[in-house]
Formats: C-alpha cells, structure tokens, sequence
C-alpha cells in the first residue's frame, strides 16, 4: 500500500474515532475473538497469534493511543511513567506493534526499536500512525463514520 498520499485533512478524521474501536477493528481482522478491556497499566492492549510474517505464525502484542491526545506521539504519551513500551516488551511477543491516530515521533520509533532489537530478545516491531489508518480506512472497512474523503 501507498501510504504516502495521506494528508493532513484526512489524519483529522481519526479525531472521531475512538481507541476501543480501532482496538476492535484490528481484532476482527485478525480474527482474535478476545478483546481486553482497558485499564491503567496493561502490558498490552491487544494479544494475538493470528498473525503470519512471511508465512511464519508469529506472537503479536499491540498498544493503541486514541484521539484523547490528538497530536504527534511522544514517549510521555505512552502511559502515565512513559512505560507502555516496556511493558508490551516484558510479553513473549515476537512482533511489538503501537498504533496512534496521529503522527509518531522518532524518539517513539527509536526506543520501540532499541527494545526490540536487543540483544537478548531480538524481536520484529511495527508503527502504525493515522496517516497509515487513513490511507487503509477503506479496507477497515469503518462502521459508523464518514470516511468518505479517504480515497
């Protein structure tokens, strides 16, 4: 996918869009019939073994942030201690995934890489920011919001 095409306009409608539906939204596609419900200090806010990499199952841990901070993530976004990337690292997953309606700082980007590529538990990682959930808003397939501009 292209996603490159997203702009500014378009990030805006992930304003409306709530956390516990992308939560969701990610869960049914995957296929992942149990969806935890939010509390302050979770190790993740999705678990899942219904993702292939290459071909290969792999063991997914996910941490979403909402529109409740609509602006470009930083690390003291990511739980009360700026601790919500440990703690999703403390699992045995072998994919690290964060997800935001908005932009993603690269101090974000750099500290989910430094943890997941240490030595003594390399392990693959994935971000996902709201242009990237604009641009694939389609395919989401979206209920009960207008998306209509996302093209």
């Amino acid at each position: 996918m292209d996603f490159s095409k997203a702009s500014k306009a378009d990030l805006e409608l992930m304003r409306t869009v709530p956390e516990v539906d992308v939560k969701h939204w990610f869960a049914e596609i995957l296929g992942e019939p149990q969806v935890p419900k939010d509390w302050g200090g979770e190790q993740y806010d999705l678990w899942t073994r219904h993702v292939s990499v290459q071909g290969e199952p792999v063991r997914a841990a996910f941490a979403f942030k909402g529109p409740a901070r609509f602006r470009q993530m930083q690390i003291a976004d990511l739980g009360i201690n700026g601790d919500q990337i440990l703690r999703l690292a403390e699992s045995p997953a072998d994919l690290l995934v964060v997800q935001h309606c908005h932009s993603i700082s690269s101090r974000v980007e750099h500290m989910l890489k430094t943890i997941a590529t240490s030595p003594s538990h390399v392990r693959r990682y994935m971000l996902i920011d709201g242009f990237c959930n604009c641009r694939d808003s389609e395919a989401l397939q979206l209920p009960n919001y207008h998306l209509q501009n996302v093209t």
